[in-house]
């Protein structure tokens, strides 16, 4: 039996426990084939534009110690020896968003066990404390090699990011972008180390430790440009195997906004 339209002008009025006409059914079946379709290419293109978490590395399960000089400018740093006898200087940083100053003040310039895990990216290491205490303790032996003085490089203009140096060396990923700004003024604020990294290819990308136009810690009046594009222009030195850069904020200018990528 043909049904009859039920509504003027329209078709026959759907009923759900009615049998579905051959023309419903391949409405209905056209129809859940666009929806997948566009799902695929909606999640492709999101994937295509989606930031790359970078190859930043930290895993906090693989504790090891490491022993070393402690120095404790610009930030506190362990200065120790490889065991291929090449000689690395390490930020160093508390289990959660918090720099280590106050932890390590009492062995500045002494040899020390610490034990935490290494947060690395291109060759730059951050060793994240182990626990909130006891990670830090005296320790005899060898000093490394003395610190070489500071190479001084003179003035640059460059473009790219401040961010928080245990984030973007791995402990989160992305850590960087707009994605990532409250997170980083959190940390640059709770006393970790700001960096001023470059844009561009990771293998092209230049990592500076970012410092006060004196060389001490930057103050807070820097975080509004933390994890926004920005070029800075600053006196640019070489210490303890990381560059430094020297700026004030009249010296950072925001490039442009950025949406979420």
């Amino acid at each position: 039996m043909t049904r009859k339209p039920l509504r003027p002008g329209g078709g026959p009025l759907f009923i759900g426990y009615a049998a579905p006409t051959d023309g419903l059914r391949r409405t209905m079946m056209l129809g859940g084939l666009a929806a997948m379709a566009g799902a695929g290419l909606t999640g492709a293109a999101m994937a295509a534009f989606k930031m790359a978490p970078g190859p930043g590395v930290w895993d906090p399960g693989k504790v090891r110690t490491w022993r070393g000089l402690v120095v404790m400018d610009p930030y506190p740093m362990l200065r120790f020896v490889e065991a291929d006898g090449s000689v690395r200087t390490a930020l160093l940083g508390c289990p959660d968003k918090c720099g280590a100053p106050l932890e390590v003040a009492e062995f500045a310039g002494r040899m020390v066990d610490v034990r935490g895990s290494a947060a690395t990216r291109g060759g730059h290491l951050m060793i994240t404390a182990a626990a909130p205490f006891g990670w830090i303790t005296a320790a005899d032996g060898p000093a490394p090699p003395a610190t070489p003085a500071a190479e001084t490089l003179g003035a640059l203009t460059l473009e790219g990011e401040l961010m928080d140096a245990k984030c973007w060396l791995g402990a989160m990923r992305p850590g960087e972008g707009l994605t990532h700004k409250g997170c980083a003024e959190l940390c640059v604020r709770s006393g970790l180390p700001l960096l001023f990294v470059t844009g561009g290819r990771e293998a092209e990308r230049r990592v500076f430790i970012a410092l006060g136009p004196d060389g001490e810690r930057p103050e807070t009046d820097i975080l509004p440009w933390v994890a926004d594009p920005v070029r800075v222009t600053g006196a640019v030195s070489r210490s303890a195997g990381w560059l430094q850069l020297r700026l004030a904020p009249g010296q950072v200018d925001r490039l442009r906004a950025r949406g979420l990528s």
